[in-house]
């Protein structure tokens, strides 16, 4: 863990902030469900990406998947109740039970979730001006703990969720100025 952050103040320092940005707050995408609002900028051409998602365990649905980037790797989310068809249809396996974390890739082909999944993989892939690495990870897997150390909304062990320590750190500024 120290070498890991020592790696990480060093690439810092040598960054862009277009690319500290996701290393500090990740993007959330959900894959396969879609709103009006991106229905229509999809057809207005305005490019693949859904809208972003709080980072927080509370927005994921065990029904669907999604996509984590943070500039370095794209985390490709699966629910434990995600139907089989789609399971079948992305990864070529029968059902979640079968997807190994460490070696499942993205099928090649056609269908409509793959062609999504893959349009939006490779827009991340197009915007961050890099090749990033894919990881699928399903719920309850031991490599799942990369996904959630991204999810920074949620209560940590300090005891205090991401939007919590905000509003301390404004009622400090506030009383400081008061």
């Amino acid at each position: 863990p120290v070498d890991v952050r020592v790696c990480y103040a060093a690439s810092f320092l040598s960054l862009s902030v277009s690319y500290i940005v996701p290393r500090i707050y990740p993007r959330l995408l959900p894959v396969l469900q879609q709103s009006a609002e991106d229905a229509e900028q999809r057809k207005q051409g305005d490019g693949p990406l859904p809208t972003g998602l709080a980072l927080s365990s509370d927005k994921l649905d065990q029904e669907a998947v999604y996509v984590l980037e943070n500039g370095a790797d794209v985390y490709l989310w699966v629910g434990r109740q995600v139907p089989c068809e789609i399971v079948q249809e992305l990864f070529n396996v029968p059902g979640i039970p079968d997807i190994q974390s460490q070696s499942t890739q993205l099928q090649s082909g056609e269908g409509p979730n793959l062609t999504r999944v893959n349009s939006i993989v490779n827009e991340v892939r197009r915007q961050r001006c890099a090749f990033l690495r894919m990881r699928v990870i399903k719920r309850g897997d031991t490599s799942e703990t990369y996904f959630y150390n991204s999810i920074i909304e949620d209560r940590s062990q300090a005891g205090m969720s991401y939007v919590e320590f905000l509003c301390h750190i404004h009622r400090q500024i506030q009383n400081k100025f008061s």
